[in-house]
């Protein structure tokens, strides 16, 4: 699994607030906000796992293997001679868990498991069958996948790229470019967001005349920012991915 860069979030959970401590709604909002975000980058690199090891399911039975694959078909899998490709295919393959189950097996093995059976069920009897999963098995698979997420994750501490993400943060939800105080700006003196173009612009090494942060200086507008959530490649994206460039 890829690595997963998320924030702290100990001001929206009772049992990571300090004792007596009194939280403001803002600080609630923006820690559940990080959360959200989190959860988010903890699913996409969990699909983005799933998609891969799905797009090579049953390659064991194609490319050098696909003679050997056909010969089982004519002849039933239980022929002597299938017992070497046989082996090969449940245990090279991990999702054969009533065949074999691998000691790192994880969810995603049981989802293409769970796939696989009932893919190959409806398109071939219109029923599905043998779709159960050992309850040692499910429980292993979740283990070793809380394993994997949580050696996947870093939580960022690292004050200046906390103020870096914050000031990000702060231009995507507060600023207009259309704003006639920002469109007219060229300077950047009267900008409604200028400390942080500013702060963003000089320790990222990044010019406010062109590039990711002149088109969100020139053309972003916060009240549609939902047409620029979870684009890969914007300019958001682009500056948030410097900022942890390191991490």
């Amino acid at each position: 699994m890829e690595k997963i860069v998320i924030r702290k979030t100990n001001r929206c959970d009772t049992r990571t607030l300090p004792s007596g401590s009194v939280v403001t709604e803002e600080a609630v909002k923006k820690d559940t906000l990080y959360h959200i975000e989190a959860v988010k980058k903890c699913g996409n690199a969990f699909i983005k796992l799933i998609k891969e090891q799905f797009s090579h399911h049953d390659y064991t039975k194609l490319g050098d293997h696909l003679g050997e694959f056909t010969l089982g078909l004519n002849k039933g899998f239980d022929s002597p001679e299938m017992d070497k490709w046989y082996e090969m295919h449940v245990t090279t393959e991990r999702h054969h868990l009533k065949k074999h189950v691998p000691d790192d097996v994880n969810l995603v093995d049981v989802l293409e498991m769970l796939c696989d059976c009932c893919s190959a069920g409806m398109a071939r009897t219109g029923k599905v069958f043998d779709d159960d999963v050992p309850d040692e098995v499910l429980r292993l698979a979740v283990k070793n996948t809380v394993n994997m997420i949580v050696s996947s994750i870093k939580v960022l501490n690292d004050e200046r790229k906390e103020n870096l993400l914050n000031a990000l943060d702060e231009i995507k939800d507060g600023y207009d470019a259309f704003f006639i105080g920002n469109k007219y700006d060229d300077n950047n003196t009267k900008n409604t967001h200028k400390e942080q173009f500013a702060l963003l612009s000089k320790e990222l090494n990044l010019p406010l005349d062109r590039g990711a942060l002149a088109w969100i200086k020139c053309e972003y507008d916060c009240y549609y920012k939902g047409d620029y959530e979870d684009e890969t490649g914007s300019a958001f994206e682009f500056v948030r991915n410097l900022i942890l460039k390191e991490e």
